[in-house]
């Protein structure tokens, strides 16, 4: 059986990289593969029980043990190709960096680099990047001409090289049969008047624009609005500053009722499974990101894809949609047909609210778009397409290299 194997430098932080980890581990065994996943645990990250390993080569051992190091090149021995999907943080401390360091410089495999940062401000956080870069063989980023493609451009340069290795773009991976097999309700089951906006602590998430749909909108026509996953972050001091809201980031939404025509529920860290649950039961969930164009080829986040897979109307922000193109139409993701999505934007959302308003009177309606936002969305990002393309983008670089 051909092997694979997946190097969290970072450990496991919790958010998107651990997620993408956990998908690439899921596909690759179930198409054939034996794939181990080795993650540092010399840090400890507060979202690290948000995704769960369990059923996977799992190995959260520490960097800075040589023995380990040792451990981890001896299971790479042979592998068809080792995936770096994270590198330490410069908090790292030194030995844990190190060790790093010499498992990239000493594996024998082909390494392939996926840089899953998009602001210049998380990449020069990193630590054993160069390092990483140079070593590899096949790079993933989420754009050719983003922060990460200019930096390490920019840091061939500073020694008198010219950075000439091929990048190439990809999507995160999703399994949605897999995930609404598991979550997805009876559209009786929902309350139409919950809307659930998914993220983090960070205004790109979006917060600032649920938080003015809801004042506007949501809250006169009583609905209710729930935030989950707010961390008390130094960026917590803006977003306290951005509306009125019930405070509850140390509660359990599970036993924490939300009410209906009031201020928004604000809730903390979520286990992603306890999330999904609660995301199932509602009838609207919203993820808000937007970033700068340079930043976006044709992806959607994770929390895009849950929120369609749980089942409930999706709500994306339009400035994301406008940019995104479909994977094979080549078109923004908002000029397709049968999204099954409700576009939001800065500016004018009356239409927006009168089509969720129309959506949340009518169950009929509202599972017919539900389904249509699942086969548009599956179509679009789901693992067994992304992923593949991935792998066969690998295997095809590499034969070419031997």
């Amino acid at each position: 059986m051909k092997s694979i194997g997946i190097i969290l430098g970072r450990g496991v932080e919790g958010c998107g990289v651990s997620k993408m980890a956990l998908e690439q581990a899921k596909w690759y065994a179930k198409n054939g593969y034996s794939c181990s996943v080795f993650a540092n645990a010399d840090k400890s990250w507060s979202r690290k029980e948000s995704h769960s390993f369990d059923g996977l080569d799992f190995h959260h051992v520490k960097f800075s043990d040589e023995s380990e190091i040792e451990n981890i090149l001896k299971k790479c021995l042979g592998m068809e190709y080792v995936i770096i999907d994270s590198v330490p943080s410069k908090s790292h401390k030194e030995p844990s960096i190190g060790g790093f360091n010499k498992l990239v410089q000493d594996i024998k495999s082909p390494i392939v680099f996926v840089q899953l940062d998009h602001s210049i401000h998380s990449i020069v956080r990193n630590a054993g990047m160069m390092e990483a870069v140079d070593k590899s063989d096949v790079i993933f980023s989420f754009g050719v001409d983003n922060d990460f493609s200019r930096k390490i451009k920019k840091e061939a340069k500073k020694v008198g090289k010219v950075f000439d290795k091929e990048i190439f773009t990809y999507s995160v991976g999703f399994p949605f049969d897999e995930i609404r097999k598991q979550y997805w309700k009876p559209i009786e089951e929902q309350d139409p008047l919950a809307n659930r906006w998914i993220g983090r602590c960070s205004g790109w998430k979006g917060y600032k624009l649920m938080f003015d749909f809801h004042s506007k909108y949501l809250k006169p026509a009583n609905y209710a609005t729930v935030f989950e996953g707010i961390e008390r972050s130094p960026h917590y001091l803006t977003f306290k500053q951005t509306g009125d809201f019930h405070y509850h980031i140390g509660d359990n939404p599970d036993s924490t009722p939300y009410q209906a025509g009031e201020d928004p529920y604000v809730f903390g860290i979520y286990n992603n499974h306890e999330m999904m649950e609660r995301m199932s039961v509602s009838g609207f969930g919203y993820q808000l990101s937007i970033l700068k164009p340079r930043f976006i080829t044709n992806q959607i986040e994770y929390t895009h894809c849950e929120i369609v897979a749980a089942g409930a109307i999706p709500v994306f922000r339009k400035a994301w949609g406008d940019i995104a193109l479909h994977r094979t139409l080549n078109i923004p993701l908002t000029q397709c047909q049968n999204t099954g999505t409700i576009w939001l934007d800065e500016t004018n959302n009356q239409s927006a609210f009168d089509q969720l308003h129309k959506l949340a009177n009518d169950p009929i309606m509202r599972n017919e778009w539900r389904e249509m936002a699942f086969d548009f969305y599956k179509n679009h990002q789901d693992s067994d397409h992304v992923l593949r393309d991935m792998h066969n983008k690998i295997t095809n670089k590499l034969s070419t290299q031997e």
